[in-house]
């Protein structure tokens, strides 16, 4: 069980902010959880996430709707 711990612990911040970025909202908080460098690496992809779905609801027109302009 170490073993594997310090494999994840040595994957550079990239793999681990892609595999992040591939979770559900809810496991995505849950990885908040667990230590400071995943807390601070999941703030990266929520902020992916909230630009992806800005820039889809601007491309579908729906800003308006949502008070976003």
């Amino acid at each position: 069980d170490d073993n594997y711990f310090s494999f994840v612990r040595e994957l550079p911040n990239e793999i681990l902010v892609n595999i992040f970025s591939k979770l559900s909202f809810k496991d995505l908080c849950n990885v908040e959880k667990v230590c400071k460098k995943w807390y601070a690496l999941a703030q990266l992809v929520w902020k992916s996430k909230r630009s992806l779905i800005l820039h889809n609801l601007n491309l579908f027109g729906h800003e308006a709707r949502l008070g976003l302009t």
